[in-house]
C-alpha cells in the first residue's frame, strides 16, 4: 500500500512539473495589432518571463518577419507592474463600436495562473490605451535580431 501511495505521489509531482514547464513557455504579455484600410502597423509582440521578446512584423513597420530581443529585468518588471497596477483583470473582454476601418488591438496578460485577453477595437479606457502604448514602444526601443527560418 505504501508503494502505491509513493508511486501516486511521484506521478502527481511529475504532472505538476510538466504543467509549470508549459506555462513558462507561454508569454506573460502578448499584443496583436490587426490591419486597417490605411497604413496601420500589423504585428504581434510576445514578452516572456525569461526577458525574451518575440516580434512577428507583418506590414507598415521598419521591420518585416520574425525577430527576437532581450529585455532588461527593469523593463520587464516595470511592464508587469503596470499591468498589475492597472488592474488588467478588471477590464471588459471587449471594447467595440459599429465603426469600420479601425485596427483592432488584442492584449493578453498571463500572470499568477490567470490569463485575460482584451479586444480593443474602439472605446477602451485610457488606462488600457496606456498599457497598449507601453507594449508598442518596445517595438521601437528593443534591439531586434532577425530569426532566420
Amino acid at each position: 500500500m505504501k508503494n502505491i501511495l509513493l508511486l501516486l505521489l511521484i506521478a502527481i509531482i511529475s504532472c505538476k512539473s510538466a504543467q509549470k514547464t508549459e506555462s513558462q513557455e507561454d508569454p506573460v504579455i502578448k499584443m496583436e495589432k490587426t490591419p486597417c484600410f490605411g497604413t496601420c502597423p500589423v504585428y504581434t509582440i510576445e514578452i516572456f518571463a525569461d526577458n525574451t521578446a518575440k516580434l512577428h512584423a507583418v506590414q507598415h513597420l521598419p521591420l518585416e518577419g520574425n525577430y527576437i530581443a532581450e529585455m532588461s529585468d527593469s523593463q520587464l518588471n516595470s511592464l508587469v507592474s503596470a499591468f498589475e497596477g492597472g488592474e488588467f483583470f478588471a477590464y471588459e473582454k471587449e471594447y467595440t463600436a459599429n465603426i469600420s476601418d479601425m485596427p483592432t488591438t488584442y492584449l493578453t496578460f498571463n500572470h499568477n495562473g490567470r490569463v485575460k485577453k482584451v479586444k480593443d477595437y474602439h472605446g477602451a479606457p485610457e488606462s488600457l490605451k496606456i498599457l497598449e502604448k507601453q507594449v508598442a514602444e518596445l517595438v521601437d526601443i528593443l534591439e531586434w535580431k532577425e530569426v532566420k527560418k
